[in-house]
């Protein structure tokens, strides 16, 4: 096996895939349509086909995204704080 492959082995390791019923457990029940937009755009983290008719996130993807998310809230409260 050569470095190359046995490096991208060594990082599918531990990587959990979410689908579309572990979107909505986290509370993101978005239509497709609307996922698609923001994927489109950049907004949200892009969908893997692993099959013709299923798509899966990466987990850690999905976690930053609402982790970034969180802090955008936060700086925004935190600035709303300041101006009043």
């Amino acid at each position: 096996m050569t470095n190359t492959k046995k490096h991208q082995k060594q990082a599918l390791t531990g990587v959990r895939l979410l689908d579309r019923n572990d979107l909505r457990d986290r509370g993101l029940g978005m239509s497709n349509t609307h996922l698609l937009r923001l994927e489109r755009a950049g907004k949200f983290p892009k969908r893997t086909r692993i099959s013709p008719q299923k798509v899966c996130w990466v987990e850690a993807e999905i976690h930053d995204w609402l982790e970034a998310r969180l802090l955008e809230r936060h700086s925004t409260a935190t600035q709303g704080d300041q101006t009043s």
